[in-house]
């Protein structure tokens, strides 16, 4: 059962202005949020701006039902939207090859979530210091990032692996990140790094371009792509019946991208052999 007092006041709010709501000043004096949706006329949705109101939980549990009948989506679901409304997500899709994909080996789930813990590693030390090999992976930012990521439920079908890290979860100063751009939280450009990597190395697989890409990124003074990222790769290999694994990203909600990085690649088993060699030449 959803214990719905957990939500934050100001968490709800913001995901609800991600689904079209907007805040009507008139309620704030009352301490309470009171919002509209143009979409949904003559609807509001109220609740108190204090999570010490008396039976907020139930106040709120009254507000997701009202949302979930609005919005016309089951109200487990509108929880985990809620509860991931400000999570950077990824998803890893294992594809079988021998026709069941209710399960995987254990030893293999085993060595595919340390090598998801890998690729963030890799992607958050090439956001601090980009090199073509991070000798280690244990900066205390990057560690930090890890810390804050969360393990997510499987979903059915093809074996999935979710993992999401909240995108505000590190507050890291510009002179921390070497070219010290502050745009983006730092959480939001390690996962975009990993991901446009991952996207970048697979096209230049399937155009025939590698050598053209791997020249490219040996001579740039900030790579984006690092051996430690290629290594974790080559690990989803591990397993024969796997015959493909897809990475996608699904951003935080309340923090829509500023730009249309790839969120979705396919790497398929006849590249894994191809990517080893850029990580040992990396």
């Amino acid at each position: 059962m959803t214990d719905f007092s957990r939500f934050p006041p100001t968490e709800l709010r913001d995901f609800l202005k991600a689904f079209g709501w907007h805040t009507l000043p008139e309620g704030l004096s009352d301490r309470l949020y009171v919002m509209e949706n143009n979409q949904f006329d003559g609807r509001q949705l109220v609740f108190p701006m204090d999570d010490d109101y008396p039976d907020y939980g139930d106040r709120i549990g009254l507000i997701f039902g009202k949302f979930s009948e609005i919005h016309n989506k089951r109200i487990d679901d509108v929880v985990f939207l809620a509860q991931t409304a400000g999570d950077d997500k990824i998803a890893l899709q294992f594809q079988s090859r021998r026709g069941d994909d209710s399960f995987l080996p254990l030893n293999y789930v085993v060595s595919a979530v340390s090598a998801a813990q890998q690729m963030l590693l890799s992607s958050a030390c090439t956001i601090l210091h980009p090199q073509l090999h991070h000798p280690r992976l244990s900066r205390g930012e990057a560690q930090q990032f890890i810390d804050n990521t969360r393990f997510r439920h499987t979903d059915q079908g093809s074996f999935v692996i979710n993992i999401s890290s909240p995108v505000f979860a590190l507050d890291l100063q510009p002179p921390l990140i070497e070219d010290g751009d502050a745009s983006e939280p730092f959480v939001r450009r390690a996962i975009a790094s990993m991901q446009e990597g991952v996207s970048n190395l697979v096209r230049a697989i399937e155009d025939d371009s590698l050598d053209d890409y791997v020249n490219r990124i040996r001579s740039d003074d900030r790579p984006e792509l690092s051996s430690n990222l290629c290594e974790a790769l080559t690990r989803f290999d591990e397993e024969e019946s796997v015959d493909s694994v897809v990475l996608s990203v699904d951003w935080a909600m309340i923090l829509p991208p500023t730009n249309t990085a790839v969120r979705r690649v396919t790497i398929k088993k006849a590249y894994f052999p191809r990517i080893e060699e850029v990580w040992r030449e990396l």
